[in-house]
């Protein structure tokens, strides 16, 4: 029985699978980096306790664990901190650890030739060619993440103040991002700036998308630019392992939950790269790439139709998951 966990850093999800798909649970970040050690190790625990409560099972059960841990591979400590969250955790059989980037890429590019855009609170691609592995972006949301969920809220607060200042072009996020507070605007950017957290201003992304959808030119623009931004990674990743003819280019991840006002710029900026666009995936859909790496391993040809069939079975299994949670962690009523 395999035991698979996807600890980002808006959330933490995890499921059992025995044949399918028996068990999910959702929590809070597992990104050290972006909540701290303690409240990352909080999270996933809460996550694999209740995947193995909905399933019915416990530790002693599982045969092998796979770990996608989002910053597991960022310079400086990481890699030893996630280590440490992972041994106090892991109660049996054998374990996998990964960036979690790499199951969105099993699960868009089932492991084959190709690049794939992986786009929630934070951004990275994976690609892939034969033996030789590359990766663009994922540097952190100081620095980098073009195109997320950080990114998109991070430009809507910097065009709202400019608008509100009469600095810049009107732009309906003034109201939309007091809505969403509950307060005036002053105050709901004072809030940002006294207590800043990267989920926080990444709740924002919907409000740009929504608005984007509307009509709204300073939203759409912010969305063009978070899509030619991610396109722009694929780019450099597909060039760095030397893609070319037949490959896939994927889109996974929360951002792309904005539909066309992302995708339209995403695949109009690599129409002429050649290679096959996958369907666009969700980032609760994320960890079911870990089932697909589980599955090869196990020496199982995966393909498009089974990674569909797990992607049917986590939307049925987020109905029982509890309506506050699925609402915090996974943007569903």
């Amino acid at each position: 029985m395999l035991l698979a966990v996807d600890a980002g850093a808006t959330k933490t999800e995890a499921l059992v699978y025995d044949g399918s798909i028996s068990g999910l649970g959702v929590s809070g970040s597992g990104n050290h980096n972006a909540v701290g050690p303690e409240a990352a190790e909080i999270h996933v625990a809460a996550a694999i306790r209740g995947a193995l409560e909905m399933a019915g099972c416990t530790w002693n059960d599982v045969t092998s664990a796979y770990y996608g841990f989002a910053g597991v591979d960022a310079p400086g400590r990481s890699r030893k901190v996630v280590d440490e969250i992972i041994g106090r955790l892991h109660g049996a059989g054998s374990k996998k650890l990964y960036n979690d980037g790499v199951a969105a890429y099993y699960l868009s590019a089932l492991g084959r030739d190709g690049v794939v855009a992986a786009a929630g609170t934070g951004s990275v691609v994976h690609a892939r060619n034969g033996e030789r592995e590359a990766r663009a972006g994922g540097w952190g949301w100081f620095v980098g993440d073009e195109g997320s969920a950080f990114w998109i809220g991070r430009a809507a607060l910097n065009a709202a103040t400019l608008a509100f200042d009469g600095r810049g072009s009107e732009t309906a996020l003034v109201s939309a991002i007091e809505g969403r507070m509950g307060e005036q605007f002053t105050d709901a950017v004072s809030r940002f700036q006294g207590f800043p957290s990267v989920c926080s201003v990444a709740s924002l992304a919907p409000l740009v998308t929504a608005s984007a959808a509307s009509g709204d030119a300073v939203s759409a623009s912010i969305c063009r630019q978070a899509g030619s931004a991610l396109a722009s990674g694929v780019r450099a990743a597909a060039r760095a392992v030397g893609l070319e003819g037949d490959f896939t280019i994927g889109a996974v991840g929360g951002v792309f939950r904005g539909g066309a006002v992302i995708t339209d710029s995403f695949t109009g900026s690599l129409k002429d790269m050649g290679g096959t666009f996958a369907p666009v995936y969700f980032g609760s859909h994320v960890v079911a790439g870990a089932v697909l790496m589980y599955l090869e391993d196990k020496g199982t040809e995966i393909s498009r139709g089974l990674a569909a069939g797990l992607v049917a079975q986590i939307d049925a299994l987020t109905g029982k998951i509890g309506r506050d949670a699925r609402r915090r962690y996974l943007f569903l009523p």
